[in-house]
């Protein structure tokens, strides 16, 4: 009994130190890649391309300017890209980080865009935003609306970076496929209650969605997430989960006839996590619940 106990208080403590070794490792990392701000070379402009659209708090400022300044590496021309605020000092703090921005990048402050939307969308949006903790995913919610109500849309977070021609690849996919064109997530995050008022069944059933990257065709959102569906889902926009807008996003997915991006396209992913270096290789990553390997890896 002695020698269980003394090899499972071992093992506990070569875990404890592992832990705090690699994350103290990323740690200094983030510090040092966030004392300067990176070079972006801004490639020339391609139209062809549907617009690239991200908001940001102030303190992921940083990570987004690392994950254009990826784009940019992998990329022989760039998109249409607008550049969004949170708040006043993330839309302060966007314009410092990327200075030397061409002219055709734009920058928003999230109310500019959500005041665009019609008044029920805003009354929503409101009303998810007061209802506490998680209510702040109603700006990204807000910024994905207005933006798909102006043109064909790659709505990504701030923690993707990119490691391939991600452009080329997606302009093929969108020649084949006319709907909306998502990542799968490692788990399934939905609110599940949200789930089960949609009455769709492959939101639950089928491959988790992962909302962090993902292609909307022009007004493809306002189809489906009705003035009429957004005033029946006020009652759950008032006590909104961290989950709420990736299950709006899930049902928007399937009913419109949604399609994967495969794995080696964009991957979501933990598998690699405690290791030095990076052992995904899709040309597009998405480090949710996983910041300390973005630093990894930028």
């Amino acid at each position: 009994m002695l020698k269980i106990s003394n090899r499972w208080i071992k093992n506990k403590l070569k875990e404890s130190i592992k832990y705090r070794v690699f994350y103290n490792y990323c740690n200094l990392l983030c510090f040092i890649k966030t004392l300067k701000i990176p070079h972006i070379d801004w490639k020339p402009l391609d139209n062809s391309l549907p617009r690239f659209v991200a908001i940001a708090r102030e303190a992921d400022v940083p990570l987004l300017a690392y994950s254009i300044q990826s784009l940019m590496q992998h990329s022989i021309s760039r998109p249409n890209i607008w550049l969004i605020g949170d708040s006043d000092a993330a839309y302060i703090k966007l314009q410092k980080w990327f200075a030397n921005y061409p002219s055709d990048v734009k920058f928003w402050h999230w109310q500019t865009l959500h005041d665009e939307l019609d008044q029920s969308y805003k009354n929503f949006i409101q009303t998810w935003l007061a209802s506490g903790q998680w209510g702040g995913y109603a700006k990204k919610f807000a910024i994905t609306l207005a933006a798909n109500a102006h043109s064909d849309i790659l709505l990504f977070d701030a923690d993707v970076l990119w490691f391939g021609n991600f452009l080329s690849a997606l302009q093929t996919i969108r020649q084949n496929h006319n709907t909306i064109l998502a990542g799968q997530d490692y788990v399934q995050s939905y609110d599940l209650e949200v789930a089960e008022f949609l009455c769709n069944k492959k939101i639950l059933e089928d491959k988790p969605l992962n909302c962090g990257l993902i292609y909307y065709p022009h007004s493809i959102l306002f189809k489906i997430i009705t003035i009429n569906k957004v005033n029946n889902l006020i009652g759950y926009a008032k006590e909104a989960t961290p989950h709420f807008e990736q299950t709006l996003i899930a049902d928007a997915f399937w009913k419109s006839g949604g399609k994967w991006f495969s794995s080696d396209t964009v991957a979501t992913t933990l598998i690699d996590n405690f290791q030095f270096k990076k052992q995904v290789y899709a040309l597009a990553r998405h480090y949710a619940g996983a910041k300390h390997l973005f630093w990894r890896d930028a």
